[in-house]
């Protein structure tokens, strides 16, 4: 056993070109033999497994092992079980194979299959077809057909109908389409053939002569498929009959005219006798099924007039009425009465019928809450909001209506409003049945916000005048915050919505009040002065800078000396000795004239005095 290993390492360094052969040469030779008789080992035993499975669920063993060994043999081979299964009801045994889903088999009886010692072990799987199921026996779907019936119908004559059994019509009316074994078959119909045998009321044809097809399906017997299993009508229509004139139908016929003022103003004239006056027409193209009669309303009135005095049509529009024909001319309604009036009455004016229309007026500025106005025409007409063109007797006028002044009126409710468009709208107005009416809805009209303007007082409380004295350079000029004038100096003139104010000075007043300053002064222009304010730009501003309002003194006037005007006054003299017991006295000033002196500029209005010491 040693010696085999050895020579087994031996052979493996040599392969790999390691080491040379005589390295190992002396270990060879002195590789001591085991003591006793030297037994050779057994080769190593196999055993083998080949499954036949029968790949398919049923009661009983539905696989099968051939077992083979054990024997020395490193390979092992099967022949194929030649035997047909028959176990699986339904299906067909093909052979085997290696994969369970194969549809094909790999082996048949008598194949073989060799196992080697490295895969002992091999399974292989029975391949079926299931049997094909015996198929019903199907009928040619013809002699179904043969039982059907085709219903034909004519456009043009509702009674011009009728059923006719696909047995009974020529060969080549119809046919049936079908592949043996099938389930479904195809029925040709072909109306060019079928229409002509149509005879009742005179020759027909088909309407549509392409082909009608029908579906045949069979489930156990063969019927029509479909929601509706019928064989669809096949239209057909009459050969042109020769339509006859309409002149004789409709010239026995008669026309009412009846007058809307007198019960008794009636006639009924006969249409042929219209037509040869030109007051009716008859419309007509030969060989046409419809026709068109025209009644001409004022013709008719006229020729009416010849016996019942002057009248005139209510409706000058020409009235039609139609007649068609099917085997015979009738008229489609009833011929209409023609209305006809008395001598024509006087067309009112449009004006006072206006004046109660109403208008929507609505501010469409988004964030406010400002009502929509109803407002009546009447309302308007002040204000230019509206005009009529009318000129008489006409039935027509023309209402316009002006969103601007519309707007000024919506503002003296809600002031600060335009109009969002300017433009001029017109509306038809028309008389008829004895009133004024618009033809159609008037619109509304839209408004917009402008912003609140604020009162010009407060913007003009801040500015100043100036007032100058034209005689005296001593009296120097003074300029007045307008708010400190006293009332009635300054006035504001706004109608509260509008753009433009006035500002107003009163030159009087303001000279009044200069006077308190360098004595009495007039002014030397006692009319008011007046300043043009206009707001633009979210403010008020002055059109130009407020005028110096010139003053002048009063005429000089004789003053006399002051001096004589102190001798009633009387001056308290007390004295200051402490515990004197002298009482205070009243002394005249006529008394201690010595002790006065009077300061005064002659022609002043004002003087002062002083009083020395008066000695007690």
């Amino acid at each position: 056993m040693k010696k085999r290993v050895l020579a087994a390492l031996l052979a493996l360094v040599m392969l790999f070109g390691a080491l040379p052969m005589s390295v190992f040469a002396e270990d060879l030779e002195t590789v001591e033999e085991p003591s006793g008789t030297f037994e050779p080992d057994e080769p190593e035993k196999y055993t083998y497994h080949l499954y036949y499975d029968f790949n398919y669920v049923g009661t009983g063993s539905t696989k099968r092992n051939i077992e083979y060994g054990p024997t020395a043999d490193t390979s092992y081979t099967y022949t194929v079980d030649s035997q047909t299964l028959t176990c699986r009801e339904g299906y067909n045994f093909l052979g085997w194979a290696d994969g369970k889903n194969a549809t094909e088999p790999d082996y048949r009886g008598g194949d073989t299959i060799t196992l080697t010692w490295q895969n002992p072990t091999k399974t292989i799987y029975a391949v079926w077809k299931e049997k094909t199921q015996p198929q019903p026996d199907i009928t040619d779907p013809t002699d179904f057909a043969k039982t059907q019936y085709v219903p034909l119908q004519c456009k043009d004559n509702a009674n011009h109908r009728i059923e006719k059994l696909l047995e009974g019509l020529p060969e080549d009316a119809w046919e049936v389409e079908w592949t043996p074994g099938s389930k479904e078959a195809t029925l040709k119909l072909y109306p060019a053939k079928i229409a002509p045998l149509y005879t009742m009321g005179g020759e027909h044809k088909a309407v549509d002569e392409s082909t009608v097809t029908v579906t045949l399906a069979y489930t156990n017997r063969w019927s029509i498929a479909g929601r509706i299993p019928a064989i669809p009508a096949i239209k057909i229509t009459c050969a042109a009959p020769v339509i006859p004139d309409p002149t004789e139908f409709i010239g026995i016929k008669t026309v009412p005219v009846q007058c809307d003022n007198k019960a008794d103003h009636y006639m009924q004239y006969a249409i042929d006798g219209l037509i040869e006056k030109k007051c009716a027409e008859l419309v007509w193209s030969t060989g046409s099924k419809e026709a068109t009669l025209k009644l001409y309303p004022e013709k008719i009135a006229n020729r009416f007039s010849a016996l019942k005095g002057t009248h005139t049509a209510v409706s000058t529009s020409v009235v039609t009425v139609t007649l068609t024909y099917n085997g015979g001319w009738k008229i489609d309604g009833t011929i209409p009465v023609i209305h006809v009036t008395c001598a024509a009455p006087e067309i009112p004016d449009p004006n006072p019928s206006v004046r109660k229309l109403n208008i929507y007026v609505k501010c469409v500025t988004s964030g406010v809450n400002h009502s929509t106005m109803d407002v009546d025409l009447g309302s308007l007409e002040s204000s230019s909001g509206w005009t009529v063109a009318w000129t008489k007797p006409n039935t027509t006028a023309t209402l316009t209506l002006y969103p601007d002044k519309i707007a000024e009126h919506y503002s003296k409710t809600l002031p600060g409003h335009t109009a969002v468009s300017t433009t001029a709208i017109t509306i038809g107005l028309t008389y008829a049945n004895g009133k004024w009416a618009a033809d159609r809805v008037l619109p509304d009209i839209e408004v917009k916000c402008e912003p609140a303007i604020p009162n010009p007082t407060d913007s003009v409380k801040e500015q100043y005048v100036t007032v100058v004295c034209d005689d005296q350079t001593a009296h120097q000029n003074i300029q007045y915050q307008l708010e400190n004038l006293p009332a009635g100096s300054v006035d504001v003139q706004w109608d509260g919505a509008a753009k433009t104010a006035k500002l107003v000075l009163k030159p009087d007043k303001i000279a009044e009040h200069y006077g308190m300053a360098y004595g009495a002064h007039t002014a030397v222009n006692s009319a008011d002065v007046e300043v043009s304010l206009t707001y633009a730009n979210d403010a008020w501003s002055l059109s130009a800078a407020i005028p110096d309002v010139h003053v002048t003194c009063k005429p000089a006037q004789e003053i006399p000396s002051p001096k004589n005007s102190f001798d009633k006054l009387l001056v308290n003299v007390a004295c200051n000795t402490e515990n004197s017991g002298h009482d205070p006295i009243e002394v005249p000033l006529s008394a201690v004239a010595n002790s006065v002196n009077v300061r005064w500029e002659p022609g002043m209005p004002s003087t002062t005095s002083r009083i020395t010491a008066i000695r007690a």
